[in-house]
C-alpha cells in the first residue's frame, strides 16, 4: 500500500523498511504510516546482518531495491523541479492507477483511502494546491473523485498533462 513515508510513498507487499539503518546502524530516514492494516516481520539489526552473512545473495536483492528507490527519488526530484503541481498530481494519479487501479474499459478505478493531504505530501505540494489540481481534472472530465476512490476517466489526457 502507499504509505505516508515521506521518502516516496511507494511501499507495497514484500518491501523492506529500515534496511539501511539495520546495515549502517544510522538513524532511520523515514517513518511509515499505512492506510490499511498490515502484517510485518520485525528483525533486529544484528539478526538482519546475520541473515545477509548466511545468505549473501539476499544482499544483491536488497541492493537492487535500494537502487530502485534511489532512481525513483531522483525522478521525483526532477519532477519537483520541472513540473507544476498539476503535472505532479497527474503523475502520481497515473502511478496509483498502474499499481492499484482496476481497469474498466478505458477507465481506471483506484479504491484507496488516500486523502488530499497525503497526496499533497507525496507531490511536495499543499493540500489546497492538490485540491485545485483535482478540481481542474474533474472540470475537464479527466478524473472523477469520491470518498476513498479516484476514477481516471481519461488516462491519456492525464498522461499528456503529466508529460
Amino acid at each position: 500500500m502507499p504509505a505516508g513515508a515521506r521518502r516516496s510513498s511507494r511501499c507495497a507487499a514484500g518491501d523492506l523498511i529500515g534496511e539501511l539503518s539495520a546495515l549502517d546502524n544510522g538513524p532511520r530516514s523515514s517513518t511509515v504510516t499505512t492506510l490499511e492494516p498490515v502484517e510485518a516481520l520485525v528483525l533486529a539489526g544484528s539478526a538482519f546482518a546475520g541473515l545477509l552473512e548466511r545468505r549473501p545473495r539476499l544482499a544483491l536483492v536488497i541492493l537492487r531495491q535500494v537502487i530502485g528507490r534511489l532512481r525513483y527519488a531522483d525522478a521525483q526530484q526532477a519532477q519537483f523541479a520541472t513540473h507544476d503541481v498539476v503535472g505532479r498530481v497527474a503523475e502520481r494519479l497515473l502511478e496509483l492507477g498502474e499499481r492499484f487501479g482496476a481497469r474498466d474499459g478505458g477507465r481506471i478505478e483506484i479504491a484507496l483511502p488516500l486523502s488530499q493531504e497525503e497526496l499533497a505530501a507525496w507531490t511536495g505540494s499543499s493540500r489546497e494546491a492538490v485540491s485545485r489540481a483535482l478540481q481542474l481534472f474533474r472540470s475537464l472530465k479527466i478524473v472523477e473523485t469520491g470518498r476513498r476512490r479516484i476514477v481516471l476517466l481519461d488516462p491519456d489526457a492525464l498522461r499528456r498533462r503529466a508529460a
